[in-house]
């Protein structure tokens, strides 16, 4: 069995948004908030509403929250939902037989001002974020 983690059905990246649909899974339901840690600078922590029903999970946020966070030329986002009480969970893809995400699954990337970010799927099976600057 997997361990428990929010599992994603949909990502939308559009219209300088980026929607996340999916349930949690090895655990009972709980309210939560989308919560984007950065790799580098782990007390960097945004957090975004998220609304639950039951199980299922739904959160969106503006990219701009995160290229107005992101200090360096290249910053990775690890995104988690915050459940009161609960161990930090990753948001991912782990249900399914699909080998090789990183490879396989590639999602559009938008651009904010002088940023480009887009989802991606790690070696893990999990959902991050790169957030990349243009160099001048």
């Amino acid at each position: 069995m997997e361990p428990a983690h929010a599992e994603i059905e949909h990502v939308w990246p559009r219209d300088g948004r980026i929607r996340i649909v999916g349930a949690v899974v090895g655990m009972p339901p709980a309210a939560a908030t989308l919560a984007l840690r950065n790799r580098d600078r782990s007390r960097t922590v945004l957090r975004c509403p998220a609304t639950v029903n039951g199980r299922r999970f739904d959160g969106s946020f503006d990219i701009e929250i995160v290229t107005a966070a992101t200090t360096s030329a290249r910053d990775v986002w690890d995104l988690h939902p915050d459940l009161p009480g609960q161990a930090e969970l990753r948001v991912g893809r782990h249900l399914d037989d699909t080998a090789d995400k990183k490879r396989i699954m590639t999602f559009p990337a938008q651009s904010h001002g002088f940023s480009r970010i887009r989802p991606y799927s790690t070696v893990k099976r999990n959902l991050s974020l790169i957030c990349e600057r243009a160099t001048t």
